[in-house]
């Protein structure tokens, strides 16, 4: 390593900015719009019925059947070769035009059926008659025959009108109807993440049944049903992918949900299995699974941009002095004959300077030179992500290369190192933590449509990370700072058969092979006057590289059983690590289609958390850090769900889920000697209810109603005085959450399109983690919150002569709740405060 250090510089957003009046009166500006939601929001629930609802289940079209397989099947799909979901093809399209048919003939035939509305279907002469009250809806009668442009912007997509349902490929690996999915399976269409103002995958999941997403401004820690990790797991309880591909920061086990995971203009949606999935997807699919699927060129055929100025912290109370925090994403994609190529990249720069560190933290270690400081001054938040694939697709299937790179940095305020350590010490020298992390990834995906019943896939995937130069841990010590050495390389590969012996009957077997080459944590101590190595902890250690090496096979069985009523399914698979062993987990699922209004799944599933490098293998950076434990074993996951689902009325759909998981060998903190190690300590039982009321009208109206409520109990597996303080009730996870969101057109307003939304999350109290409670020496408790966040949107504009415009004003966190959440090493979190956003999308 070169021994001058980089001179990390804190003070690049310290800027004079000479447009302060101009951006002020910008904010006055965008806050403007936001006095009309009150006054607009109840005449927009209180419009007429003018569609239908693309979230019903089955009404319209038999929801039973599955599509059918075939050798085109790659050719057809909008997704991916290793994300295929037949949403969009022609061959679905015949199907709904079809199943219109037969419900147009139908609805002629049933007399006393319930009345018949324009939005469900185009009635002929010979039907008119038995339509009551057609004047009620000569709006929807209006834009079936020739509308005009201002009926345009609330005419429904034909999948909305037909009450298709939304399709899925990660609960099975096969493109199937979200009801009939063996899994409880959630997605989030590139529509509803503009409708809602999702501008990451952390920010889709906080809004989502069973999630609860902690910040601490480094790296985002999802809990799952009331379950967390334990310190710096770093949503490492859940398998992200993208397009079926793990993206995982392999020495952590980390999942990035920022900017910084994928661009944002090329998402196509977002599938969230929640639930165990390791039957298919192997290590760390274990309480969730996030697949993110991307468009495909065709699906853009042109540049997306999009861009974002976000104020920073607080920026109601304080405008002057700050910069705004930016963010755009540029997608370019194009076509020529067979061949597909598409470019994508997102940058991100911010800050979270001026957050105040909480006061319920019991032990935070703040350095003496920032002695009584209480807000961040060095919260740094930059993220960069490119993203590109060349892909050729025939009839006889298709191959498709891509290319992945990630990078974060993040000023460390509240890290568990050391917090507010951004500054000038006594001897006049620049001080703060920097963490600067990359890694990339190489894909080569292969599909060939070798019989009519039978496709081959063939994934590999070469990946590496590391710190980079600049990564610098402060550890509160005057004389030096920690630069950490660590690294990984290696590859992935899953050869993969779908096979459909018969229409009713579809087969997935694999094997996969894991190589993972690891470079052991450790780290460097440098001088903070010379820049010089004082010590090189890599020396003493003999084992500086570890190679994990882990096979598997695979088989899902998918069974039509009772067409119209039964579906079954049933999986295994085997892992086999060279570290730790042999892992077997399965699923078994049933779904009862009892009527098009009315489905019910009962599932069961097992899954492993596998230990990371740094638990296994870590070194303390300073004294009560975790070390290394080389014996931990993965933690292990059985779970049992009840999942009911049903249409109460006309575009009102009720979804619940009750859940029961028992954790075993779960992976705690515990003292040894000076620091501390993960260990196999624990046992956890919980039992989770989760329910959604879902309002869905044409695009008038979408409007949620969620509920969630877990109780989780431990064995910690310890006595003494530490198990009596932290007792057996569960810690960080609330208890109860409850989320409400309406978004609403306002038609009146024509014919400029506009669109106001207004999200809110209620918060139960949480205890403190195990940690925090035990160094403030009694069990406390963290008060409950209210986020509050509104939009006001226009959608689909020309300004341009070419290609549509869509700018939305966001506020977030109206109310200005700073929290805290649960940290540890002696600090909480607090949340990031009220903030206004700017945003432009531009199609070209």
């Amino acid at each position: 390593m070169d021994k001058s250090q980089p001179v990390i510089s804190f003070n690049r957003r310290d800027k004079t900015v000479t447009n302060t009046r101009i951006f002020r009166c910008l904010h006055i500006a965008f806050m403007a719009p936001m006095l009309l939601f009150s006054s607009t929001l109840f005449t927009a629930v209180a419009l007429g019925d003018t569609g239908n609802d693309s979230q019903q289940i089955g009404d319209g079209i038999d929801t039973a059947t599955e599509p059918e397989p075939g050798p085109d099947a790659a050719e057809d799909t909008d997704i991916p070769p290793d994300s295929r979901i037949a949403a969009g093809s022609d061959d679905v399209e015949n199907d709904v035009e079809n199943d219109v048919e037969n419900d147009v003939e139908n609805d002629v035939e049933n007399d006393n059926a319930d009345q018949i509305v324009m939005d469900e279907q185009i009635p002929d002469t010979d039907t008119t008659d038995d339509i009551t009250d057609q004047n009620e809806y000569s709006m929807d009668a209006d834009i079936t025959q020739n509308a005009d442009i201002t009926d345009v912007m609330l005419d429904a997509s034909l999948e909305e009108l037909l009450n298709t349902p939304v399709e899925v490929w990660t609960a099975t690996k096969t493109a199937e109807h979200i009801e009939q999915a063996p899994s409880i399976i959630e997605v989030v269409t590139a529509e509803e993440l503009e409708r809602w103002g999702y501008g990451t995958v952390g920010e889709a999941l906080q809004h989502m049944l069973g999630f609860y997403v902690i910040d601490n401004h480094t790296l985002p820690n999802a809990t799952v049903r009331g379950v967390t990790g334990v310190a710096g797991s770093e949503s490492g309880l859940i398998k992200v992918m993208i397009n079926g591909r793990s993206v995982a920061f392999r020495a952590s086990a980390a999942n990035w949900l920022g900017p910084e995971l994928i661009p944002w203009s090329a998402v196509k949606q977002i599938e969230v299995i929640r639930g165990p999935a390791s039957a298919l997807y192997g290590a760390d699919a274990f309480l969730a699974t996030v697949n993110i699927v991307l468009k495909k060129p065709a699906d853009i055929d042109g540049i997306i941009l999009h861009g974002v100025m976000d104020s920073e912290t607080n920026a109601l109370n304080d405008l002057n002095n700050t910069f705004p925090d930016t963010r755009y994403d540029l997608t370019g994609a194009t076509t020529i004959g067979d061949v597909g190529i598409l470019l994508s990249i997102a940058a991100e720069e911010g800050t979270r300077d001026g957050l105040r560190l909480p006061d319920s933290s019991p032990a935070p270690a703040i350095p003496d030179y920032n002695s009584g400081h209480k807000w961040a001054t060095g919260a740094t938040h930059d993220s960069a992500v490119v993203y590109a694939a060349l892909s050729l697709e025939k009839k006889r299937g298709s191959i498709t290369l891509s290319a992945y790179s990630s990078t974060i940095e993040r000023g460390g305020e509240f890290s568990q190192w050391s917090q507010l350590s951004h500054g000038i010490d006594q001897h006049g020298r620049q001080s703060g933590s920097n963490i600067n992390l990359i890694h990339n990834l190489l894909g080569i995906d292969g599909v060939l449509n070798a019989h009519e019943n039978l496709k081959l896939t063939l994934n590999t995937t070469l990946f590496h990370g590391k710190p980079r130069n600049d990564d610098r841990i402060e550890v509160a010590s005057d004389l030096y700072y920690v630069h950490r050495e660590f690294s990984y390389r290696g590859f992935n590969t899953v050869l993969e058969a779908l096979w459909t012996p018969w229409e009713r009957l579809s087969i997935v077997g694999g094997f996969e092979f894991l190589y993972d080459d690891e470079t052991l944590p450790h780290h460097q101590r440098i001088d903070k006057f010379s820049g010089d190595v004082l010590l090189d902890l890599s020396s003493n250690n003999t084992d500086t590289h570890k190679v994990f090496v882990n096979p598997a096979t695979y088989i899902q069985a998918n069974v039509n059983a009772i067409p119209d009523f039964l579906k079954l399914t049933g999986g295994l698979r085997m892992d086999y690590h060279n570290i730790y062993g042999r892992q077997l987990t399965g699923r078994a699922g049933t779904v009862f289609l009892w009527t098009r209004n009315f489905t019910t799944k009962v599932l069961y599933g097992s899954a492993f958390k596998a230990p990371s490098p740094s638990l296994l293998y870590s070194k303390p950076l300073a004294p009560g850090d975790v070390i290394g434990n080389p014996d931990l074993e993965p933690q292990f996951v059985h779970t049992l769900e009840v999942a009911p689902a049903i249409q109460i009325v006309r575009h009102l759909v009720l979804h619940s889920t009750l859940a029961y998981n028992v954790i075993k060998n779960k992976a705690d903190l515990i003292p040894d000697g000076i620091n501390r190690k993960a260990a196999n300590v624990a046992e956890v039982q919980g039992i989770s209810w989760e329910t959604k009321l879902d309002f869905n009208y044409q695009k008038l109206v979408s409007a949620y109603l969620g509920f969630e409520v877990q109780k989780v109990l431990r064995d910690l597996g310890r006595s003494g005085y530490e198990a009596t303080l932290v007792g057996i009730e569960n810690v960080i996870a609330p208890p109860w959450i409850l989320r409400v969101g309406v978004s609403s057109g306002l038609p009146f307003l024509e014919p400029v399109p506009v669109r106001i939304g207004v999200q809110a999350m209620a918060v139960a109290p949480r205890r403190a983690s195990d940690e925090n409670i035990v160094q403030n020496g009694k069990d406390y408790e963290l008060p409950s919150y209210t986020l509050l966040n509104a939009s006001i949107s226009f959608p689909d504009i020309h300004i341009l002569p070419t290609g549509e415009t869509t700018l939305a004003i966001r506020a977030y966190n109206l109310l200005d709740a700073d929290g805290p959440d649960p940290g540890f090493a002696g600090v909480d979190y607090p949340l990031q405060r009220r903030r206004i956003l700017a945003e432009l999308v531009q199609t070209f």
